[in-house]
């Protein structure tokens, strides 16, 4: 009778064990199915994500007829973390970071390393042409590249982000932002450029926005800083991956 219970319970630790490991990584396929997956990693990583899910279903459709359990703590020690992943990954809407994700983690506005010896080339060889097609991105490794403001006085520029107020900024500047991302969700870090406000700014914490103008030089907090002098600001549709790398 104990052999017969503990058979059962041997095979039914093993099915949803299997089951759960299949269930995770269809939620890896399903996300890139859904072109989802780069709210989390970089592009750089989809087709080891992909790699990872296929590997896990198959691994775990061979485990459901083959697998024994030698342990009931180790199973159970297995199944429920996986079970919450499984259960949280379908039920919470895959979304990308928000601005209010900036406050807390605090935005990079003057600066952002170069971990690529080729972009430091690239930028200074594009920094002669129309740099209206530059990201916040690239506009922040451009000043770690040449970090004099007054270099960069009566350049071009469009950049579309998120409308942020920073509560580390004086009054009368506005931040356009964006996250980038190295890895994965996780290290995404808030960038952006200060922007002066010129007019009557109806916009709310989080709104899409484009911006076009030129840069100019202020002082803020006793700093001469780069920021960008408005033409026009206007709403801007959230772009499906608001992401930047």
């Amino acid at each position: 009778m104990i052999k017969a219970q503990n058979k059962k319970l041997n095979i039914f630790l093993r099915k949803s064990i299997s089951l759960s490991g299949i269930l995770v990584g269809g939620y890896l396929v399903f996300l890139f199915l859904a072109n989802k997956i780069t709210f989390y990693i970089h592009p750089n990583y989809i087709f080891f994500a992909l790699l990872m899910g296929i590997i896990l279903i198959g691994v775990n459709i061979y485990g459901l007829f083959f697998y024994n359990v030698s342990s009931v703590k180790t199973a159970i020690r297995i199944l429920f973390p996986t079970l919450i992943i499984c259960v949280l990954g379908f039920l919470l809407t895959p979304t990308p970071l928000t601005s209010n994700t900036a406050l807390r983690r605090g935005l990079e506005t003057n600066s952002l390393g170069i971990t690529n010896s080729g972009d430091t080339i690239n930028l200074f060889s594009a920094f002669g042409q129309d740099t209206r097609n530059f990201d916040i991105a690239t506009w922040l490794k451009t000043f770690s590249v040449n970090p004099e403001p007054s270099e960069y006085v009566g350049k071009k520029l469009s950049v579309t982000g998120f409308y942020h107020i920073d509560p580390n900024t004086p009054s009368g500047y506005f931040i356009v932002g964006r996250y980038l991302i190295t890895c994965c969700s996780i290290d995404a870090r808030p960038i952006g450029i200060n922007v002066v406000i010129d007019g009557n700014i109806k916009f709310s914490e989080g709104d899409w926005i484009k911006v076009d103008g030129e840069f100019g030089v202020k002082k803020i907090d006793g700093k001469d800083t780069i920021v960008i002098l408005p033409s026009e600001v206007k709403s801007e549709v959230k772009p499906s991956n608001p992401y930047l790398y």
